[in-house]
């Protein structure tokens, strides 16, 4: 397995100098802008960042020192190699996708420093697994949290290094680095999702079983959706004519003796109706009826999640029901 220092070309005793002019130069010639089409480039780009945030710094160069030499890693347990290591689920991510970040260390982890997801939105809380490795003959526990997190930017966006105590010493990961690419827009056709994208919120319940009582545990789970900028503005131009369009006829029927409700139904209905031409004509689709059909959201549906959102009133009772809350909403 290649060093930091193969990484950069360099000497263990390189000067900061001497890594810094081999870091410009790999980091020019692998640049993503200068290999669009090849990924290896942008793999290797990636690579050269982080060995050089680590051997750039005195103090985390001299921690990645002792590492290689194997004293850094030495704990109580002289016969076991602890570790704190990060691995992704992929290095090529599109904008407002998933990626699963794994934070894996051995032995009696304590003291949790998640890095600065800048750049990411998190998605719910970290799942954890409990298992064991075996190193040197003997069986230590393995501990492993799993962050989702999902792109906000694009470009080339790097996870700082984590850190955490074993046995009251310190360890830290590696930084890592995911290329996020262009995504198209689920809402309108052929348009790039520069926008803000539509968060939908889900819930899965689990029944977690005590002593005395069983207790229901809730677990959030966000998914993104890619919006254009397009899309992103008549969605909330649509809402605002909702609004307006409502509380005019609501104005408009209490001046001539009409009750509130029925008033108020049928101010949201028109809205709805002029919101929906409005979408025709700059062809973008509305949230209510496109929402369902995003892919991701249907594999979460299948796992048994369900949305804490108006967005998914379902076909109950009546399908003029599900008509009118369609152009409400």
């Amino acid at each position: 397995m290649k060093t930091h220092y193969d990484i950069l070309g360099v000497d263990n005793s390189a000067s900061v100098t001497e890594i810094k002019r081999a870091y410009r130069q790999l980091a020019k010639r692998y640049h993503p802008d200068m290999n669009p089409n090849n990924a290896n480039a942008q793999e290797l780009f990636l690579h050269v960042q982080a060995a050089y945030e680590i051997l750039s710094d005195t103090n985390k160069r001299y921690a990645y020192d002792k590492q290689l030499s194997g004293d850094y890693y030495h704990t109580s347990s002289p016969a076991f190699d602890h570790y704190f290591v990060v691995s992704a689920s992929k290095t090529h991510v599109k904008l407002n996708d998933e990626v699963f970040i794994t934070f894996t260390y051995s032995g009696e982890g304590r003291i949790f420093r998640q890095p600065d997801f800048r750049g990411f939105h998190v998605i719910g809380k970290p799942f954890i697994h409990h298992g064991t490795s075996v190193r040197n003959g003997m069986t230590m526990k393995e501990t492993s949290l799993t962050f989702t997190l999902a792109p906000i930017q694009k470009g080339l966006l790097q996870i700082k290094p984590a850190a955490i105590k074993i046995f009251n010493k310190q360890f830290s990961t590696s930084p890592i680095g995911l290329f996020i690419d262009d995504n198209v827009c689920h809402f309108s056709s052929n348009k790039k999702a520069d926008g803000t994208p539509l968060i939908v919120p889900l819930i899965f319940e689990e029944n977690a079983q005590g002593h005395l009582f069983t207790n229901a545990v809730y677990h959030r789970h966000d998914v993104l959706i890619p919006r254009s900028k397009a899309a992103t503005h008549f969605h909330w131009l649509g809402k605002l004519v909702k609004i307006v369009t409502a509380a005019w006829v609501v104005m408009l029927g209490l001046k001539y003796g009409y009750n509130f409700w029925p008033s108020l139904l049928v101010g949201l209905c028109m809205g709805g109706v002029n919101t929906q031409l409005m979408y025709k004509l700059a062809g973008i689709k509305s949230q209510f009826r496109q929402v369902r059909k995003f892919p991701l959201l249907q594999y979460y549906f299948s796992k048994g999640y369900y949305p804490r959102t108006i967005l998914f009133a379902e076909r109950d009772y009546n399908h003029v029901i599900y008509f009118v809350t369609s152009l409400i909403f």
